[in-house]
């Protein structure tokens, strides 16, 4: 696996060949070739790809047993307050019954 500081990859080799497909000039000897260097190689993508970094602190494995770690970044708490807060109409109606 590949890390660079806090993100992680599990299969770099599989994400290499995906973004470099539609270039004819990367195979995957090529690729392996250039990932067995210790110094870094910077590629232009053909196409701009999002790429969505997800952090979870709870998940379901295949095993389907519940997971937990720590927040070390503490996001936990402002997820929650977003997804848990209620919509100013309501806010103000529980005010005013208070």
């Amino acid at each position: 696996a590949f890390s660079h500081g806090c993100i992680r990859l599990g299969q770099p080799m599989d994400l290499a060949e995906y973004l470099l497909k539609p270039d004819t000039n990367w195979t995957a000897d090529s690729i392996r070739t250039v990932m067995a260097r210790k110094k870094e190689k910077y590629v232009d993508l053909p196409e701009p790809r999002p790429v969505i970094i997800g952090y979870f602190t709870a998940w379901v494995d295949t095993q389907r047993r519940l997971n937990f770690r720590d927040d070390v970044y503490e996001h936990d708490a402002r997820l929650a307050q977003e997804l848990f807060a209620l919509p100013e109409e309501e806010e103000e109606a529980v005010a005013s019954v208070k």
